[in-house]
């Protein structure tokens, strides 16, 4: 059983819409980018994104996985935040194509960057 919150910002493309939503599920937390259809509700594709991993990395977490917009038609951006154990983070773009489920990074960012991003249409 998942329970969770909204975060962030949802963000449109045409009859679709893409949102994180933060869950506790039976193997911890982590960050679910959701596409859904606007107009029946139907959920389409979704991403988890799990807080942790093995090297005791905390992914999301704190500052959350927000989705920043779109590219094109088909892949959601991601803002991916990374806290390493020694107090450092690595920051992220991301690009998930809901077509295909690729994920495939855009850019590294410095740290502590905050993420801004317009309407990106090709």
């Amino acid at each position: 059983m998942l329970s969770g919150s909204v975060w962030g910002t949802g963000w449109r493309r045409g009859e679709l819409v893409a949102q994180t939503v933060r869950v506790d599920g039976a193997d911890g937390q982590a960050d679910v980018v959701i596409v859904a259809d606007v107009r029946s509700g139907r959920l389409v594709r979704a991403l988890e994104l799990p807080w942790s991993d093995s090297t005791s990395h905390t992914r999301c977490g704190v500052g959350g996985c927000p989705v920043k917009g779109w590219l094109g038609d088909d892949a959601v951006l991601i803002h991916s935040l990374i806290y390493r154990s020694d107090g450092s983070e690595r920051s992220r773009l991301l690009a998930w194509n809901i077509r295909t489920g690729a994920l495939t990074r855009v850019a590294d960012l410095p740290e502590r960057t905050v993420v801004s991003v317009a309407d990106i249409t090709r």
